[in-house]
Parts: C-alpha cells; sequence; structure tokens
C-alpha cells in the first residue's frame, strides 16, 4: 500500500534509505552530499546533517545514531535526534560505497574501492578488523557472527568476525555482483548481478544455482521473511 511521498529536499539522486527499528524515522543520503532524517508520520524532514564533501552512497540507522559513507572516504557517526556530527571513522583510501550495521547495533561494517572492508566497534569507534576485498554491498547475517559482500569481481565473500578471516569466497560470472542478502537461516544467500542473472547460493556447500536469467541489469535482492520467496530489482 502506498501511504505517500516526500518529492522535495534532496537536490540530487537519493544513493541509500533505511528505517529506524521502531518505524517511525527514515534516513535518507544523497549524491547532493547531505543525509536527511524523516519523520516518518509526517513526511517532513527534522534535521539536514551535512559534512559530506561529495556523494553520500549509504546510510544506517544505529541505535540514536546514523551512519553515513560515501565518495569522501568517510564514515560519519551522527546523532539523529539532535542532528550533529559525533565521530568520523577514518580509514579508507578511496570512495566507500557499501555500509551495514549489525543486528544488535554494536558493529558496522564499511566497503570501499581502495579493495578493504572494515569492521567497525560502535563502542570504541575503532577498527576491529580489516578484510581484502571490494564489494558493492555488505550484509551481517542474521546471528551477528558473519559478513557477506557482493563482489565487484562477480560473486560473494563470507566473513567469520570472530576470528577476522575469509569462511568463503563464491565466484559468479556476469560481474559485478550489485546487491544481495541472506535468508533467515543464514545459510544461504541470494546475489543480483549486473548481467541479469539472479543467483541462490548455499554458503555450507559453496553451491550456487542460477534462479533466473532477465534481461537488463539487476540491482537489489532479498528474501521474504520466511525464507520461501526472493524478490529482486
Amino acid at each position: 500500500q502506498h501511504i505517500g511521498a516526500v518529492d522535495h529536499g534532496h537536490a540530487a539522486a537519493v544513493n541509500g534509505v533505511d528505517f529506524r527499528r521502531d518505524g517511525r524515522a527514515l534516513v535518507s543520503g544523497s549524491h547532493d552530499g547531505t543525509v536527511r532524517v524523516w519523520d516518518v508520520a509526517t513526511g517532513r524532514d527534522g534535521h539536514v546533517l551535512r559534512g559530506h564533501t561529495s556523494g553520500v552512497w549509504g546510510v544506517r540507522f544505529a541505535g540514536p545514531h546514523v551512519l553515513s559513507v560515501g565518495l569522501d572516504k568517510m564514515v560519519r557517526v551522527w546523532d539523529a535526534e539532535a542532528g550533529t556530527q559525533t565521530a568520523l571513522l577514518e580509514g579508507h583510501r578511496a570512495r566507500t560505497y557499501a555500509l551495514a550495521v549489525s543486528p544488535d547495533e554494536k558493529l558496522a561494517a564499511s566497503g570501499s574501492s581502495d579493495n578493504s572492508v572494515r569492521l567497525w566497534d560502535l563502542e570504541t569507534l575503532t577498527t576491529r578488523h580489516t578484510f581484502a576485498a571490494t564489494v558493492w554491498q555488505l550484509a551481517f547475517s542474521p546471528d551477528g557472527s558473519r559478513l557477506a559482500g557482493t563482489l565487484d569481481a562477480g560473486g560473494l565473500v563470507e566473513l567469520d568476525l570472530d576470528s577476522g578471516r575469509e569462511r568463503a569466497r563464491i565466484d559468479l560470472p556476469g560481474a559485478p555482483s550489485w546487491g544481495g542478502g541472506y535468508a533467515p537461516d543464514g545459510r544461504r544467500f541470494v546475489v543480483a548481478n549486473e548481467d541479469g542473472g539472479l543467483w541462490l547460493l548455499d554458503l555450507d556447500s559453496d553451491a550456487k544455482t542460477l534462479v533466473h536469467r532477465g534481461e537488463g541489469k539487476r540491482y537489489e535482492a532479498a528474501f521474504s521473511p520466511d525464507g520461501t520467496r526472493i524478490a529482486s530489482t
């Protein structure tokens, strides 16, 4: 059901959005370099967060905070209620596109075109692990013990967060792999590829199944909450 739309605010393309867990607030990040926090009930932007020096690519809520990444290489942490920047997480050396927050909201992960994925401790604001991979999207497993990234080279890399080591890497044709997500059971992952391929991966056996081949590019894919269906764009 369509309940409304906001056609004002950002001055350029919107690259990322995320709901707060209570569903009452929405954050958006734009190529205009701003992050906006919206009241879902009224459709009004309560805060415009300025600090990025170029386009914002990813945004996520993490408790009372908002995280954002963009083309200026930085991971920025904001107080969502006050509308102020509280921390700057530095380390990436190139454009940063991917951002994810763990289910318990204590960790964040960012991925950059500098061929690195960084795992951040949001309590100490320090890097816990660094992994070598160029990814377009990141996702934590439902139990928060693993992190997966869709690869620019095509496929998926899965990382074990306790050991800080790579757990699995599954190569796919039709690079790059733009997006995807875990199944609720944490054992399967769906990947959307630029060549229109939609792949289902078994993370225990590394088996891969081409579910559908569409015309044109495919950018995103996700499981239904019960894990029985897949949707993609």
